[in-house]
């Protein structure tokens, strides 16, 4: 499949690095891959291109001028029809808005990425309000953290639609070992150094770093902060009028920044919002101690074991936590040998071009017309009930009532319809629990677009129940093999089919009334099934009761 990314590129931040680390592993894994590049004149060497090109990903500039979107979007089209993609990502609120409907146009399926909102100036919340709307016609959302995914279901993306992929991290230059970084950077050994890297804006928070540098005067300490951007005169003119300028060096925009992480003692990020911060993954990786705000998907990334975090906007804590690292510097030291253990582990390249190949295959797998789509599993049972189809498709985790009860519910009321499960899990234990239902057929969506056609024919004719080759078959013979006995049934078998709702709508984040009002019973009835599903549960707090749902698929991550 030919993948082509889209993306105007500004200076070489997170959002290019995420594009350049992404198209080059997928080529590196084989694909076909293209980038286009819309570029405004005078901007034709964008330094992402000759990155890409030097990795051997085909690249494309549009030059337009700054408002010549007619332009772009018919370059776009061109392009699309010459190269003939199988994908079109999107990346940033102008390829989102302007070239992701050219594809669409040619019945291209559409995928973006979100990487976070920088809710700036008036101007850009209203490029970034209609990139949001924007985002319910996409065929796939990817969201690089879990804040992201619950703003866009509430912006109205539906929920099948919304992914959450991480960023990945690949080295792309080897690092300076800290004396060169130092000397690089034009600083002395002798110093405590506090690292910031970032674009000087209002939501990197670089202003939080300045008032906690006034609780600091008494170490020897200085600020090291590589980046440029618009609120630079006015952080100068604080740093003056708060007393702390001797302490601050603005170097400016540095290329290949990432080498010189070696030449901060500590590492700080204060930013007011954030995706999946690359600079994050770059402190990880040169091993420096982090002390960083806890916002949007920074949580996921590292937690209290791996880095320091703090309330955002708090720049007391912020110094508290600086000072700390400062006077106890070998259990900082252990917490960011961790945090780099934790970055070799868990943000592989691979592990993300492998989920980014299964929402490729998903959306090129395209409903026949006439066939109806549910938003949630409530209204797919609705629609079985009405339509009485051959085949239901469910996802298995639908908002509102997932997959497999809404396969119960379905077999309860239309018994000759036949249930497919599609799923990203091949795990034994969730096989396990969808044979239980009664499903007909289990497709994982990682396995080719063909293969959910020939579960269709297989159950339609009647035979076996179908299972993804990549399930054990040792696992569906054991499942049919085995006594049926109340004793050996799981926790979540012993709730009951309104038990089980209930659970998916606390783990979705839904209120207590407004689980009422879903359910059509009063609130204390509501609050009544809530206590059972934790005392059968052994669960006694919501959170854990949504980590439970997380673990059993009933809700996405």
């Amino acid at each position: 499949m030919l993948v082509l990314h889209v993306v105007a590129p500004g200076e070489v931040g997170g959002l290019e690095r995420v594009v350049q680390s992404l198209a080059q592993g997928q080529a590196h894994a084989g694909d076909d891959v293209h980038v286009a590049a819309v570029l405004d004149r005078g901007y034709e060497d964008h330094s992402l291109l000759g990155s890409l090109a030097a990795a051997g990903v085909d690249t494309h500039s549009i030059v337009v001028p700054s408002r010549g979107y007619w332009r772009e979007r018919e370059a776009i089209v061109e392009l699309c029809r010459r190269l003939r993609p199988g994908i079109v990502h999107t990346h940033g609120y102008r390829p989102d808005v302007v070239d992701a409907g050219a594809a669409r146009r040619l019945g291209i399926p559409t995928v973006t990425t979100v990487h976070g909102f920088t809710w700036g100036g008036w101007k850009h919340r209203l490029y970034e309000c209609l990139q949001r709307r924007a985002y319910r016609r996409f065929d796939a959302v990817v969201a690089v953290s879990r804040p992201l995914v619950e703003l866009l279901t509430r912006d109205g993306v539906p929920p099948h639609k919304v992914h959450f992929v991480q960023n990945a991290w690949s080295e792309t230059t080897p690092p300076l070992d800290r004396a060169t970084a130092r000397r690089a950077l034009g600083l002395r050994e002798d110093v405590f150094v506090i690292g910031w890297v970032g674009r000087l804006s209002a939501e990197k928070g670089p202003d939080v770093l300045l008032d906690a540098l006034v609780h600091l005067t008494d170490l020897p300490i200085t600020v090291s902060a590589i980046g440029d951007g618009p609120e630079r005169r006015s952080l100068g003119l604080r740093a003056s009028r708060i007393g702390v300028e001797r302490l601050v060096r603005l170097h400016g925009t540095l290329p290949d920044a990432g080498r010189l992480f070696a030449a901060f003692d500590v590492f700080v990020l204060s930013s007011h919002t954030e995706g999946t911060p690359i600079v994050l993954f770059e402190a990880m990786a040169a091993g420096v101690p982090i002390v960083t705000a806890r916002v949007g998907g920074v949580p996921d990334v590292v937690s209290s074991a791996e880095a320091a975090l703090v309330r955002p906007a708090d720049p007391v804590a912020l110094a508290a936590a600086i000072r700390a690292v400062y006077h106890d510097p070998a259990v900082a030291r252990s917490r960011a040998k961790r945090a780099r253990v934790r970055l070799l582990t868990d943000f592989a390249v691979a592990r993300c071009i492998s989920r980014y190949d299964a929402i490729y295959r998903l959306v090129t797998i395209k409903a026949p017309a006439g066939h109806p789509e549910a938003s949630d599993g409530r209204e797919a049972v609705r629609l079985a009930r009405e339509l009485k189809p051959d085949v239901a498709v469910l996802d298995l985790a639908m908002p509102v009532l997932n997959g497999l009860d809404a396969a119960r519910e379905i077999r309860r009321h239309v018994p000759l319809t036949k249930t497919i499960l599609l799923t990203g899990y091949a795990e034994d234990r969730r096989v396990m629990d969808a044979l239980r239902a009664g499903i007909d057929g289990y497709v994982v969506k990682t396995q080719s677009p063909s293969e959910l056609a020939q579960a269709i024919q297989e159950v339609v004719r009647g035979g076996a129940v179908y299972v993804s080759p990549v399930v054990s078959r040792a696992v569906v013979d054991a499942f049919f093999a085995a006594a049926q006995s109340p004793a050996g049934r799981q926790p979540r078998e012993r709730l009951t089919p309104r038990e089980r709702q209930v659970l998916q709508l606390i783990a979705e984040g839904r209120t207590t009334k407004e689980i009422a009002t879903i359910l059509g019973v009063s609130v204390k009835t509501s609050e009544s099934h809530r206590a059972r599903v934790m005392h059968k549960l052994g669960i006694h707090t919501p959170a854990g009761l949504v980590r439970y749902a997380i673990r059993e698929g009933l809700v996405n991550p």
